[in-house]
This record gives structure tokens, sequence and C-alpha cells, in this order.
């Protein structure tokens, strides 16, 4: 009320609008004025019946197409509406005379947003351009065919080849002497021969001897396994086997083997003892029986049968010696790096190289003035072939026969079947 009355008192403000003239209208009068046509086009404007929405029977939207409709539709022109306080700032509806610096300032101040909306709402929209058809795409040539594979020649046949002639046949060279035979299983006996040998004094066979066969085997093959005297460590060497005796009433399976001793002191001292099978499997050797034991478990010294046997121990003794009134000697050779015994025929030369010694009858009382002992030898005339032999012989009395014109047999392996217990010498 205070800068009212101030501004009335000296008409200098340049914030106040001037009063008006004859003929004007006063703000307040304007805002009534424009009120009252309102509601006259209000009145005028048909009701929407009941139940239509809000918009009904009121004009419609303005196009948007001319400049007037977007004046209508631009927010800054309704400003007036909402300020009427600030038209009197504007503008003077009723005189477009010069007013003082600083009102047009003000009311150029009051216009601006009104003309910066105008010139952006009335500026026609600038239309983008229509896009850029891309060109279509360029087709690339269809793609050039390779001209069809060549197609190489067909293999070019190789001659057939040519076939050496067949390889000369060098001469066949003399067969190298055979090894022993290892077949130890004899063959079997015709029937005639099996009841010859059923009544046999000696119920002994050579074929159950079976446990004998590899000490045999090693004998012949010139490789014979080493053996000991256990009480002095004493190296020997087995030569032969004497078996056909044991089992008997006396004694079980049991065969005595002859050893060579490899100690010069010893040299030419044949000793010998009892071998045995093993008592789980009665067709192996016990190897401990190899050695020479005097006590148990393994004890296997010859006992009260030494004076039987040292006979064929003695015809040996010395290496060398003449027994049977002259025709026969005995003897140790050296046979490929071992010992091997033999007996030879004065007469004709012939050399058997014994390995075993079979009994077929002996005498059985001890206390008989004249004992015997009668059988045959299994030998080898060579002692690098395979080829075994048998013959009778005879001992009485510490003379050994073996007659020259004896039938000899082929042996067919080197444990002998039970044919050799035919054909013997009479006691």
């Amino acid at each position: 009320m205070v800068t009212a009355f101030l501004c009335r008192l000296f008409r200098s403000c340049s914030f106040c609008p001037p009063e008006p003239q004859a003929g004007e209208l006063s703000p307040a009068a304007l805002l009534d004025s424009r009120a009252a046509t309102s509601s006259e086009s209000d009145a005028k404007r048909p009701a929407a019946p009941r139940g239509a929405p809000w918009h009904a029977g009121r004009p419609a939207a303005p196009s948007r197409d001319s400049e007037s409709d977007q004046e209508t539709l631009c927010p800054h022109r309704s400003s007036d509406a909402l300020f009427p306080s600030m038209l009197p700032l504007a503008f003077s509806p009723a005189s477009n005379e010069a007013r003082p610096p600083a009102e047009a300032a003000l009311d150029a101040a009051a216009r601006r947003p009104a003309i910066e909306c105008a010139a952006t709402c009335r500026a026609p929209p600038q239309h983008s351009p229509p896009p850029q058809h891309s060109p279509p795409p360029q087709h690339s040539p269809p793609p050039q065919h390779s001209p069809p594979p060549q197609h190489s020649p067909p293999p070019q046949h190789s001659p057939p080849p040519q076939h050496s002639p067949p390889p000369q046949h060098s001469p066949t060279p003399a067969p190298p002497a055979s090894p022993p035979r290892l077949a130890v299983r004899p063959p079997p006996l015709t029937r005639q021969e099996e009841a010859l040998v059923a009544k046999a004094a000696n119920k002994n066979r050579p074929s159950e001897y079976e446990w004998l066969a590899a000490l045999l085997v090693a004998i012949v093959s010139n490789a014979p396994p080493p053996a000991r005297r256990v009480a002095t460590a004493a190296a020997l060497q087995p030569l032969f086997v004497v078996c056909g005796a044991c089992p008997n009433s006396f004694c079980g399976m049991q065969a005595v083997m002859y050893s060579f001793p490899l100690e010069a002191e010893a040299e030419g001292v044949v000793d010998f003892w009892w071998v045995k099978p093993q008592a789980a499997d009665r067709r192996a050797l016990e190897t401990h029986t190899l050695d020479l034991h005097h006590a148990p478990p393994h004890k296997n010294d010859p006992g009260r049968s030494r004076a039987l046997y040292v006979q064929f121990a003695e015809l040996f003794a010395g290496g060398s010696g003449e027994v049977g009134a002259g025709k026969l000697t005995f003897g140790i050779a050296l046979v490929d790096g071992v010992r091997r015994a033999y007996i030879e025929q004065l007469e004709t030369g012939e050399r058997y190289y014994i390995y075993m010694i079979w009994q077929e009858n002996w005498t059985t009382n001890p206390f008989a003035s004249s004992k015997f002992i009668i059988g045959k030898l299994v030998y080898q005339r060579d002692p690098s072939s395979s080829q075994t032999f048998a013959r009778p012989y005879a001992y009485r009395d510490g003379v050994l026969t073996v007659p020259a014109d004896a039938r000899e047999e082929e042996v067919e392996s080197v444990l002998p079947s039970d044919r050799i217990k035919l054909d013997c010498m009479k006691p």
C-alpha cells in the first residue's frame, strides 16, 4: 500500500502501469470482459448427453497444420490467462506509442519467452530428407567353374617280377652226432614178452625206476650233476647206477650210484651210496641223496650192503685194470671234460661206456660161500651218440664176464624197457 501510494504521489515509477485514459479499460476490467466472453461461449455450446464422455459437445481439436493452430496449442500463448498481472507490463491494447526505456525494457523482457516460443512454434518443421537408398548390391559374377580334373593315365603295370632261379642246394653236410635220446619212457612189451617178464623171479622192473630217468639222461649227455660227501665236503662226479635189487623185503625203492672223486689225493677210489625217490612224488629223484649222508633225515650210506656192491667199485679201482681172465679191461676216460666209466673188449677193442647196470638175479644168502650177480649192462658205444645198447653179464666170486659173442640189443630209450629182463645169463 505504501508503494502504491508513493507511485500515485510522484507518478514516476516505471514498474507500475499508467492510469487508463478515457476510453481505455483497466486491467481488471479487461479480465472481467474476457471472463464474460468465455461464459457466453460456454452457454451457447450444446450440453452433452448424460453418460457421454467429458469432451462430448466441445469443438473438435484444431488441426496442427495451420499457424493459428500452433498458436493455440503453444503453452506460452496461454500465459496471459495464467498470469493476468503481466499483461499491463507487456503491452497496452489501446496505444502503440513509445514508452519510457525502462518500461520498454520491462515489456521486452516479459515478451521474450513468448517471442522465442512463437519463433519455435511457428517455424515449419524441418522435414528430414528421405533416406538415401543404398544402391542395390552388385551381384558378384557367377563363379568360374574349374575345368574338369585331368584324369591321370592308368598306372603302368610293372612287368612281372623275374623269378630268381631256385637256390643251389649246397651238398648236405654230414649230420653231427645226435645228442642222447631224451625219451625216457620205454615202449610197451608184446603180449608174449609180458608173459615171460611176469614169470621172472625178480618182480622189479626197469619201468618202475622212472625217477632215475633224469640222472641217467645227465650221465649219457656228459653233463652229470655234482655230488659230494657231506662229512668232508669232498666233490665227486656220478659215473653209473646199479639198480634192480630194490625194493625187497628188507628195503624200499632205491638204487646204488657210483661216483668218481675229483680230489687228486683220492683219485682212483670209486665210492658209492644209495639214491632214492622223493617221498611225496615217487617219480622224481630226491636230489639230497646225490650227496652222501651218514645221518638222517637223508641217510643213504650203503651200510651192510657195501660188501655186495663194492665188487663193482673194485673193478674200476686204480683207473684201469684187466679182469675176466684177461679178456676185459675197465677204466675211467675223460670225455668232454667229464669222467666216464667204460669196459673194453681186449680182443676186439670195443668199448662200452656204461651208465646203468641192471640186476636181475643175485645171491640172497649173505653166508653163502659163492656169490653171484647176473643181469644186463646198458651202455653207449660212442659217448657222443644217442644210441644205447644192452648185453648180458655175470659176476661170480669177483670175476666179471661179458661174453663177446652174446647177443647185443639196441635199447629204445635211455631208461631201458622191461625187455632187458629177458635173455639174461644163467646163474
